[in-house]
């Protein structure tokens, strides 16, 4: 699942597009089938890392959709959602 928080953001990325893949998988679809992703993060330091991320795991044009956020009420540097 999910990497721990002292994985890079990049790292952690990475895992949860791939625990999201493997979700798309059971029922039978892929990277492939996805359309758009939504994505919010908590520091606009961070941005460059998810990136470098999601260009490595999307090879194709998928549509992105980034918020910043301060986190003032989560202790989380990621969010995603398809």
């Amino acid at each position: 699942m999910a990497g721990n928080a002292s994985d890079s953001l990049k790292d952690q990325t990475t895992s949860v597009l791939e625990d999201l893949e493997a979700l798309l998988q059971l029922q039978g679809m892929n990277r492939e089938d996805i359309v758009k992703v939504d994505v919010l993060l908590d520091w606009s330091a961070n941005v460059e890392q998810m990136n470098g991320a999601y260009r490595e795991f999307f090879k194709g044009n998928i549509s992105l959709s980034l918020s910043l956020s301060l986190s003032l009420y989560l202790s989380i540097s990621l969010s995603l959602s398809l």
